[in-house]
């Protein structure tokens, strides 16, 4: 039966690109697929206005009840029978044709050091633990992997909890991390919510529902004492439950840093967020800031914010970053984040991709449409890379130093590693599969770096 409109409502199986007759698992993937393509940071102001009824159109077709009424409003009484959930695929593999062959390469400063075949193509998030010992995998249902690298063993597989109902609606995770020694694993992304786990069990030790468009949050893990630090938009944690992109647009000006233990005694104390207010409350209201980027350090003792909005009586529109101390006190002896480094950039002339230092003191992004250049925050120097113009959804990560930068095209299956010392390129790899992921080590020591393709496999090269 053909769907029609009826009055303003949208055509909710068009915003999906699915038929009336589409199974639950259908729209569940379609979904995912949609949602990786329109991230914010992807395509801009418009994928977020995508991604909005993206999200309604999920809310209604994912729940079997709206998904009826709605049907009997649009299709009509005798269109097919309400169906129950198939089963998520978050329990199982993925079914993936065998991967490609490996990488080639140009020569240069790292080696193959571990290739991982996973033969899932949900792989879509990196993070390393134990310096560059262990590396976790997020797959774009929620599953986190944790792979010992020098044995290639994989020691952890964690899941998201059951649903509470048959009903289980579909989520693409974003991000993952990984606590310094490997022991916590975090994990969050959109109609997911946020969950961290004990990786040696594989307990559940919290969950929260809230998300947010990818970028506009951000977490750490820290062991001793075990502990999640949380950069989120300055709103109700409840609004992000229904709505995620409602929620970062009305935190759009401000930051709220969260501290939650993970074990032992919680204190109510953790639910007081400390604050990082953008511009001042004055400046504020009706005026057009937007923070679009949260980054922690890998410590969570600084944060870093890329915003866009007036930097001045004189300047309309700029884009803006600001580092904040979030542990250093004020002038008058009260504790609260200070900001300690920012860099003012008129017209917007700085945009996606963007890339920040496991510290956040060094800055990578296109700028101008023409060369990426990276601002060490604390000195206020800049170096510019000669990369040429680089489409927004390209993945960018920097090493821990700031000594290398590695850039992947999206229109073309390459990875670049360039040195920012000298503003060179000094390694090349050739791709068989499109990237899903980029990451650097977050330690100091040899420069580590994992490749992950959308065809399941994940390459780890390193300095000899």
């Amino acid at each position: 039966m053909a769907y029609s409109t009826s009055g303003h409502e949208p055509d909710y199986y068009g915003v999906l690109a699915v038929t009336p007759a589409a199974d639950d698992e259908t729209i569940r993937q379609a979904y995912r697929r949609l949602a990786r393509a329109y991230h914010p940071d992807v395509a801009g102001e418009a994928g977020a206005e995508t991604m909005k009824r993206i999200n309604a159109a999920y809310r209604v077709l994912s729940d079997p009840e709206r998904r009826r009424e709605y049907d009997l409003r649009h299709v009509g009484a005798t269109s097919r029978p309400l169906r129950t959930a198939t089963p998520s695929r978050a329990r199982g593999r993925a079914a993936a044709p065998p991967a490609t062959p490996a990488v080639t390469r140009t020569e240069g400063p790292l080696q193959l050091y571990r290739q991982i075949d996973t033969q899932d193509q949900a792989l879509t998030a990196l993070a390393f633990g134990q310096g560059d010992a262990l590396l976790g995998l997020g797959f774009s249902d929620g599953r986190v992997e944790i792979w010992h690298l020098a044995t290639a063993q994989r020691i952890a597989l964690l899941h998201l909890p059951a649903p509470a109902t048959t009903t289980v609606r579909a989520g693409v995770l974003q991000e993952i991390r990984l606590s310094p020694s490997g022991g916590l694993a975090l994990a969050w992304g959109l109609n997911l919510g946020t969950h961290i786990w004990e990786s040696r069990t594989g307990r559940l030790l919290w969950s929260a529902a809230f998300n947010a468009p990818s970028g506009a949050m951000d977490g750490v893990l820290l062991d001793t004492p075990p502990l999640v630090r949380m950069a989120v938009p300055a709103a109700p944690l409840a609004l992000a439950e229904e709505d995620p992109f409602h929620w970062a647009e009305q935190g759009r000006s401000g930051s709220d840093v969260w501290t939650r233990p993970l074990a032992g005694a919680v204190a109510p104390a953790w639910a007081v967020p400390l604050r990082c207010d953008e511009p001042a409350p004055q400046e504020r209201a009706g005026r057009g800031w937007r923070i679009h980027l949260r980054a922690l350090a890998w410590d969570g003792e600084a944060l870093l914010t890329f915003s866009t909005g007036p930097a001045s009586a004189n300047i309309s529109n700029a884009s803006i970053v600001h580092l904040w101390n979030l542990r250093q006190r004020g002038r008058l002896g009260t504790a609260g984040p200070q900001r300690q480094g920012n860099l003012v950039i008129p017209a917007r002339a700085l945009w996606y991709p963007i890339a920040v230092s496991a510290t956040a003191t060094i800055f990578a992004t296109q700028f101008e449409e023409r060369a990426v250049r990276l601002y060490d925050l604390h000195s206020g120097q800049h170096i510019e890379l000669p990369t040429g113009p680089v489409a927004p959804e390209a993945r960018m990560v920097i090493s821990a130093d700031g000594a290398l930068l590695a850039l992947a095209p999206p229109d073309q299956r390459r990875v670049d590693l360039w040195a920012t010392a000298t503003g060179q390129r000094i390694q090349t790899w050739d791709v068989a599969a499109p990237v899903a992921a980029l990451s650097f080590a977050a330690s100091g020591g040899k420069p580590t770096l994992a490749i992950a393709r959308n065809d399941g496999r994940c390459e780890v090269w390193a300095a000899g």
